[in-house]
């Protein structure tokens, strides 16, 4: 199967429709704008047309990812498949994640950067990381200023797919639990994917390696292909490859990209076949195992959230002028960030038909409603208080 494309990388595509420029001014004149990016691609979309429809479409689907409509964000099954013959599945429990982690120093993991319910996963697979040792977070997405000492959640500027809820999420565990970050994207002269998967893995080698003692270990969080730890005919060489040959050590490898969702399973499972870990026929060794989900919904997202220990927690939006932005924040992150926190969730009301929402959230917090208009402004905050108790 052919690799997916990353058409965020694709530079001359997003600065062709606006989408480049929009994401330089996300945050400023005191707004930080989240619909700004489907509506410059909504107004752009004749620019994409012919063989561009897929790009725009996955575009699309990421700007949507920030408010994690599953009918949007998930609709691209086309891009993952589920062999057939099924492989058998077995349930990614807390105890299973324990035993495949074993006494590895290196894990990577990789996503599809519109699927917020992967960042789930890798908050899921960070607290049995936790449990064995690890204490050190890499992400593509980081940029230099995530290394800021004293930091204790997330804010817009580490990075661009961290500014989504279920990611913040994800970097809030982690801080919280003690892990230091690690930033360690390629900015080098070369463009080509090559340069980007060495130079990815020469910066891992550079800021961590070089920098700890041989008993240190780290989690990789990874876009897509740079999980790659064999090549094979048709592809490049991955920065898992490089980074395994660069330091000697052999990396656990986790695709969650590959599997699309099984309607024969109800939970997150990592796929087996007679007693071993599933391979891709005719890509075996790619990467060490691979992950596949139920359908995404609302089930599975409260799976996750019971694993987590977050609650649900149910409220009533007010009345806007249509399209609009709700986000729910940490009061305390909200007021000393000056409202740069990466929300808790945020919801997109297009057609305010109904108003009732959700949000899973940690008990005993305070939380604030933030209302803005298309342009990114506020209209109204509302304090919803303590949910919950201690």
């Amino acid at each position: 199967m052919a690799e997916p494309v990353e058409a965020e990388f694709n530079y001359e595509i997003r600065s062709k429709i606006g989408l480049e420029q929009f994401q330089k001014t996300f945050f400023e004149k005191g707004k930080i704008n989240y619909f700004g990016g489907i509506a410059v691609l909504q107004e752009n979309r004749h620019l994409l047309s012919g063989e561009l429809e897929r790009i725009y479409e996955e575009l699309l689907r990421q700007e949507y990812s920030y408010f994690n409509q599953h009918s949007i964000v998930y609709n691209d099954k086309k891009l993952s498949v589920i062999p057939n013959p099924e492989p058998t599945f077995r349930d990614a429990t807390d105890d299973v994640l324990d035993e495949i982690i074993g006494n590895h120093r290196i894990v990577i993991l990789n996503e599809k950067h519109h699927y917020p319910i992967h960042r789930a996963f890798a908050e899921l697979l960070l607290v049995a990381l936790e449990r064995k040792g690890f204490r050190h977070l890499a992400a593509e997405t980081f940029t230099n200023l995530t290394e800021t000492p004293g930091l204790r959640y997330p804010t817009i500027n580490l990075g661009n797919y961290s500014r989504e809820p279920m990611f913040g999420n994800f970097i809030r565990r982690s801080l919280s639990m003690g892990f230091k970050l690690v930033h360690y994207e390629y900015h080098g002269e070369g463009i080509d994917i090559a340069s980007r998967e060495l130079g990815q893995a020469k910066n891992l080698v550079d800021r961590f390696f070089s920098k700890t003692s041989n008993q240190e270990k780290l989690f990789v969080y990874v876009g897509y292909s740079h999980v790659r730890e064999k090549q094979n005919a048709s592809t490049f060489v991955g920065m898992a490859q490089n980074l395994k040959e660069l330091t000697g050590i052999d990396p656990l490898t986790i695709n969650q990209v590959r599997l699309r969702q099984s309607d024969s399973i109800n939970k997150i499972c990592i796929a087996m076949a007679e007693g071993n870990f599933w391979q891709p026929p005719g890509d075996e060794g790619s990467a060490d195992i691979y992950i596949a989900y139920p359908e995404y919904g609302p089930k599975l997202d409260n799976e996750i959230a019971e694993r987590l220990n977050r609650t649900r927690f149910d409220y009533v939006i007010d009345e806007f002028p249509t399209p609009y932005v709700v986000e729910l924040h940490a009061t305390d992150e909200y007021e000393e960030s000056n409202g740069t926190s990466i929300p808790f969730n945020i919801h997109l009301v297009e057609n305010p038909v109904d108003l009732q929402r959700y949000s899973y959230l940690y008990s005993g917090n305070r939380y604030v409603l933030v209302y803005k208009d298309a342009r990114g402004m506020v209209v109204k905050i509302t304090n919803l208080g303590h949910q919950g108790s201690e």
